[in-house]
């Protein structure tokens, strides 16, 4: 998480997007704007609240959430062109919900579904996803 902070706080400072889909409820704008401040990416605190409204915050609460959100994510990145697509935390959530050896396969389907689609993104709108 602190690496995907860190990335983003070096895209917003170039006043490029960023979209954040955050699996596990975790965002923390407060912790973009020290990283901002800390690493003088901003002359002020204002400046780093001004970044932030080039972050598109999506909250997944579950894996369905999830892939439909990643499903429906062409119109956003067409919207915004965004340099970096955060997925926070979604590996935990297959975790949780797809328990035992029973529900491995299915599993690993759904991951599978899901990195395929973010491999397009990535060659499609020349963007970087961090998973």
């Amino acid at each position: 998480t602190q690496f995907c902070y860190s990335l983003t706080a070096e895209i917003i400072a170039k006043n490029d997007k960023v979209i954040w889909i955050d699996c596990e409820d975790t965002f923390k704008p407060k912790r973009l704007v020290e990283i901002l401040l800390a690493r003088d990416l901003v002359p002020d605190e204002d400046s780093a609240i001004d970044l932030l409204d080039n972050i598109t915050y999506l909250y997944t609460p579950n894996t369905e959430n999830l892939m439909g959100t990643v499903n429906n994510l062409t119109k956003l990145m067409l919207d915004d062109r965004p340099k970096l697509v955060v997925i926070d935390g979604a590996i935990g959530q297959f975790r949780e919900e797809y328990l035992g050896r029973g529900t491995l396969a299915a599993r690993q389907n759904q991951i599978a579904r899901l990195m395929t689609h973010l491999k397009n993104i990535t060659f499609y709108f020349s963007c970087v996803v961090l998973f």
